[in-house]
């Protein structure tokens, strides 16, 4: 037998069919990342965290204004306590570390505005030349570069909801969906605008994947009404899907949203999605979403870091790989991984069990991979 390239394996994975080897995802908090490597070594840690996909990225590109500096944004946070030293995104958005944990606080610039025209004249960060030829070139030849290696590629295209509310604040955003605000739909029209451009230049380039998402999901369902997720939501997610599918009809769309959104898994169906990350298995059941989607949609995560990967043994942690492997795994379908990054206080002892039950149960071994 022939043994595939990771590129190709992973991509038989995320199209529902069957892989040589189950590929995996996983990524560490900054305290348990400095301490895993402790563990097992810098050549072992850069082995075992080396994906089968590499991020596209951008390339260098010109710009025709200076990027938006703090002075820019001063005005926007006038009355906001705002902690010394701290410098705000390309966006705007002040990000306040939280310390131990890999979670920041945001302070939201667009929090006081009232008005669409506040949102237009807002200092937006300049975009990449998205539709010059030129850079699409660029771009391609960076995804060239890492098929030749044998990696997938994984383009992106931001998000709406979550950068959104970043701007305007989740709770001011939210009002705004239930009073049909001018403001959220400013700012949200731009950032969809922005993303298919995003979207397009992925697909031009030859991305393997899209890489999108939003988190619009809490433990028990949708952070609001799915009504008013199709009504705003829907439309700017299709149009991104669409842009990218115009123009490379077998790219793979991958949506990321934690919680559970079982309720508006027929939408995704609908409007194009492929891979579904991260199926939280605390709230939507990974087994009954492969037997009812296994055939529309693959999965990318499954193993719970609320649950399994902090507080079950290893042996625990080993048999719940096994039986994601062996149910949602089935056919193909899964890239298999923690739910989200895991945390520092998540044991040494089942980072190692990961490890050890994906290359027992995903056939590792039995190629010769490990």
């Amino acid at each position: 037998m022939k043994l595939l390239s990771e590129r190709e394996n992973f991509l038989l994975a995320v199209n529902r069919q069957e892989p040589q080897w189950v590929p995996y995802s996983i990524w560490l908090a900054p305290n348990l990342e400095e301490r895993y490597k402790a563990h097992i070594g810098e050549e072992e840690f850069q082995r075992r965290f080396s994906m089968p996909w590499v991020n596209l990225g951008g390339v260098r590109w010109e710009r025709t204004r200076p990027r938006p500096t703090w002075d820019d944004f001063k005005k926007y946070y006038e009355g906001e306590d705002v902690p010394p030293g701290v410098e705000p995104n390309g966006y705007g958005v002040v990000r306040v570390p939280g310390g131990f944990y890999h979670f920041t606080h945001m302070l939201n610039p667009m929090r006081h505005l009232t008005s669409a025209q506040e949102v237009y004249d807002y200092p937006w960060p300049e975009e990449p030349p998205y539709e010059d030829p030129r850079y699409i070139g660029l771009l391609k030849e960076k995804v060239d570069a890492s098929k030749a290696t044998g990696k997938a590629v994984l383009g992106g295209a931001g998000g709406l909801f979550e950068l959104g509310w970043s701007l305007r604040g989740n709770d001011k955003m939210l009002e705004d969906f239930a009073t049909d605000g001018e403001v959220s739909e400013a700012i949200l029209d731009i950032l969809c605008e922005r993303a298919v451009k995003s979207a397009r230049a992925s697909a031009l380039a030859g991305a393997d994947v899209l890489g999108t998402g939003d988190d619009v999901g809490m433990q028990t369902g949708l952070m609001m009404s799915p009504a008013t997720w199709r009504k705003w939501l829907r439309p700017r997610t299709a149009a991104i899907f669409r842009a990218a599918k115009e123009v490379k009809p077998d790219i793979v769309i991958r949506y990321h949203t934690d919680g559970n959104v079982e309720s508006i898994l027929d939408d995704f169906v609908e409007i194009g999605l492929d891979c579904l990350n991260p199926v939280q298995p605390e709230c939507m059941d990974p087994r009954k979403l492969k037997a009812g989607y296994g055939d529309r949609l693959s999965f990318w995560g499954t193993i719970g870091v609320q649950s399994v990967f902090p507080w079950g043994t290893p042996a625990e942690l080993r048999a719940n790989v096994k039986d994601m492997i062996e149910t949602v795994g089935k056919g193909g379908g899964l890239v298999v991984g923690p739910t989200h990054t895991v945390e520092p206080e998540v044991p040494i002892a089942n980072l190692d069990a990961f490890f050890e039950a994906v290359w027992d149960f995903g056939r590792y071994r039995k190629l010769g991979l490990v």
